[in-house]
């Protein structure tokens, strides 16, 4: 209680948040201290608002509740006794009211009066006469409760549920029909052409009949990428044009389909054979070389072994290398087979002839490991001797030997 009016500067400018939300303001608050539209409905005492407060002219019809003005709040407005007020064509004002007592009569012909009560003759109902459906008349239904035959070129708004089926004229245009009314039913067999179809209309394959051929006209354009499947193409229809150069490859070819007088001369010369030459098939000389298998074997002539010059190292097996082999050791003096296995492995029934071509870098064969010796003994290849032997799948084993 301590802070007065005195200790409050007057620019405080006290803010609404620090005032009490009940109370009464004192009757001295002058009306500069309240905020303008600060006062609210529920801040104005009841009955507050008497006439002096209210600015002449300021209740307009909106102020005023319905049906809330009785006869003895309206001003006399210089009426006499008996007027009435009445609209002259711009205000309300006093008028005599005039009750000339007006007799009406029926005519007999569209109204009659029964007793105080008028009603329409039957024969004479409208105020347009009694004749029908010609220029400015009604309509009249016929006979049957159709309408008569008229021209409705002016209809509007007709609901498709009134319209019967049936065939519109010819000359029904396109906008007297609504977006997606035309049914697939409405439309006449084959009467679709290419220009009717929008060139973006993208038809569905699903919407394509499933049998049948297209055009010869078909661009290719028009086939979706690899969408033509074995079925589709008709049997010899692809031809050596329709195949690209280098397409085919082995596995498009069925085995064992290939005939001689399907392969190409290739530039071979009579009596050459197809040879591979180590990188690539090529026309060869048809000379037989390498293991030949037969059940038996009638030589007109010479067998002729040529011989294969070998050098034998201590140590390293002895490779088989042809039916004549012609040896001697890489040093002086002579050198033992002594390799693992001493003979490479050959062939079940091969023979193979060894031979010395060296008195001064003799060969040793030892009758051990895959070499088996008559009697056991081993054999020195020096100068022109020889030893024959015969692979039995396990062994070499000899057959015969010569000292020259």
């Amino acid at each position: 209680g301590a802070i007065v009016d005195a200790d409050v500067n007057a620019a405080a400018a006290i803010a609404i948040g620090k005032l009490a939300t009940t109370g009464v303001l004192g009757a001295n608050v002058i009306v500069s201290s309240i905020a303008a539209n600060a006062v609210y409905n529920s801040a104005i005492l009841d009955n507050a608002v008497t006439s002096a407060k209210i600015a002449d002219g300021t209740i307009i019809a909106a102020d005023i509740a319905l049906s809330t003005i009785s006869l003895d709040r309206l001003n006399q407005s210089g009426c006499a006794s008996g007027q009435t007020a009445k609209w002259n064509g711009s205000a309300w004002a006093c008028a005599d009211d005039n009750d000339t007592n007006t007799t009406y009569l029926a005519d007999g012909q569209s109204l009659q009066l029964t007793g105080n009560t008028f009603s329409a003759l039957p024969s004479s109902v409208t105020l347009q006469g009694n004749l029908f459906n010609g220029s400015s008349q009604l309509v009249q239904l016929n006979g049957t409760g159709y309408l008569p035959a008229l021209n409705g070129s002016l209809l509007t708004d007709l609901a498709p549920g009134n319209v019967a089926n049936g065939t519109l004229g010819a000359g029904v245009i396109v906008s007297s029909v609504g977006a997606n009314g035309v049914r697939p039913g409405s439309i006449l067999a084959g009467a679709i052409v290419d220009a009717d179809i929008n060139s973006a209309a993208a038809i569905a394959i699903s919407k394509l009949a499933g049998t049948g051929i297209l055009g010869a006209d078909v661009i290719a354009s028009s086939i979706a990428v690899h969408a033509v499947y074995a079925a589709a193409i008709k049997d010899e229809a692809v031809s050596s044009a329709k195949i690209a150069d280098g397409a085919i490859i082995a596995a498009d070819i069925a085995m064992s389909t290939i005939s001689l007088d399907r392969l190409n001369q290739s530039g071979c010369t009579s009596g050459q054979i197809a040879k591979w030459n180590g990188s690539a098939w090529a026309c060869g000389e048809d000379t037989a070389t390498g293991d030949i298998s037969v059940s038996t074997i009638t030589i007109a002539g010479n067998l002729i072994a040529t011989p294969a010059a070998t050098t034998v190292s201590a140590g390293a097996t002895l490779i088989v290398t042809g039916a004549f082999m012609q040896v001697h050791n890489t040093n002086l003096g002579a050198v033992t087979l002594s390799g693992s296995p001493l003979l490479s492995n050959g062939t079940a029934g091969q023979v193979l002839v060894l031979q010395g071509d060296s008195d001064i870098r003799p060969v040793k064969v030892p009758s051990s490991g895959n070499i088996r010796l008559l009697g056991g003994v081993s054999f020195n290849l020096a100068d022109h001797e020889t030893l024959t032997l015969v692979y039995d799948g396990t062994y070499w084993t000899e057959i015969s030997r010569s000292v020259n």
